[in-house]
């Protein structure tokens, strides 16, 4: 382990004297570990000036918490804005199963990474694979292992967070995009509107017409009635 530059021990003890909270040498030590070739001299002492007035820090953070601070400091995305995205990184793998009269749905990596990226897959295997997603049972504890996993692949590798949806799965009409899910029943729908027959509607009888369908039909009755009682 590197020596403990005086840039980053600077910086961190301004963090601790702000908020009233001295920070000794293994303390500094301690976070360097995490924090060597993670930043610069210039970024860290920016990021120090402002980091305790932007985050409202009252005790000292830890290092992952720091680190997600200094994500933030660059622009990149809040832990609430990744959580965010998790949850829609798990709607979108809940459509992204393959189907087949064999095996019915089917949830595997390689689909998946795909169409949600390679965060996104990494986190179905985290939250129990295709197993996992093929039953209801146990769901929330389903959900909430690929959230978690997800917003740590995501703050690990950026590049690798939820890919946009393909053109070819959408259907789009005017402003609204229907979901893959809606689009085939959709589509179905519109089949076998087409296959089916088309039934000519019946005319309209004239009071003519209806009068004497009436007769024919009381008469045909009274036939059948007729045959019942020879019969007994």
């Amino acid at each position: 382990m590197s020596e403990t530059p005086a840039w980053f021990t600077v910086g961190l003890c301004s963090i601790g004297l702000r908020i009233h909270q001295a920070v000794d040498d293994a303390t500094q030590a301690a976070y360097w570990v995490d924090f060597e070739g993670e930043t610069s001299p210039e970024e860290w002492a920016e990021f120090c000036r402002v980091v305790v007035r932007r985050f409202r820090w009252r005790f000292l953070p830890s290092t992952p918490e720091l680190l997600d601070a200094l994500r933030e400091f660059r622009g990149g995305p809040s832990n609430g804005e990744l959580q965010a995205e998790a949850v829609t990184a798990y709607e979108r793998v809940l459509d992204a199963s393959t189907y087949s009269l064999e095996a019915g749905a089917m949830w595997s990596y390689r689909t998946v990474a795909e169409k949600c990226g390679k965060a996104a897959a990494d986190a179905l295997v985290a939250a129990g694979g295709h197993n996992a997603f093929a039953t209801t049972w146990d769901e929330a504890k389903r959900r909430e292992r690929f959230i978690a996993a997800y917003t740590e692949r995501a703050k690990e590798s950026p590049a690798l967070r939820l890919a946009a949806p393909k053109e070819q799965e959408q259907i789009t009409t005017g402003d609204h995009v229907v979901p893959p899910t809606q689009a085939v029943e959709i589509i179905r729908k519109l089949t076998g509107m087409v296959d089916k027959p088309r039934v000519e509607p019946r005319p309209r009888l004239t009071p003519e017409q209806w009068e004497a369908e009436r007769k024919r039909k009381l008469e045909a009755f009274k036939v059948l009635e007729q045959g019942e009682e020879i019969e007994r």
